[in-house]
């Protein structure tokens, strides 16, 4: 399904073409959480239907971060690098241009604070692709699909 957001995201980014401002790329935030129903047929979906209505921009997936603290599964390291893995895959699929990574130490992300904010534990929030200074599964999940 693709949310009201994107259609006005898009409809935005159309109206700016068409009175010939300058857009070269398109970002889209990706705060993303476990635990959430995401897929990569959404993901490409998302990516395809803007490719196809708003032609000759790039698209820029920025502030990449992966919310552990309400995930209730036993593997929550392993469940964030499967969620990178469909989405960079989705993003190879769809040719998206940038990929940027909001933060590398869970230590210094601002989920920690913002999970503290909610009354959640910042101890379970590990957002980002180091932990404790040593690199997580999702690093790997990055290397292999840049190599």
């Amino acid at each position: 399904r693709i949310p009201e957001k994107l259609d006005a995201y898009i409809e935005l980014a159309s109206k700016l073409q068409k009175m010939q401002t300058s857009l070269h790329y398109l970002g889209f935030q990706m705060h993303l959480k476990l635990g959430f129903p995401y897929s990569k047929a959404g993901f490409v979906e998302m990516f395809q239907k803007v490719r196809a209505e708003v032609p000759g921009t790039e698209i820029h997936v920025t502030e990449l971060d992966i919310s552990t603290v309400d995930y209730e599964g036993e593997d929550w390291e392993q469940a964030q690098a499967d969620l990178a893995r469909m989405l960079l895959e989705a993003c190879r699929e769809c040719n998206v241009e940038v990929v940027i990574f909001w933060g590398t130490q869970d230590e210094s992300s601002w989920l920690k604070a913002r999970a503290a904010e909610r009354g959640k534990d910042p101890d379970k929030e590990w957002p980002c692709l180091f932990k404790d200074g040593k690199p997580k599964k999702v690093c790997g999940v990055i290397a292999e699909l840049l190599l």
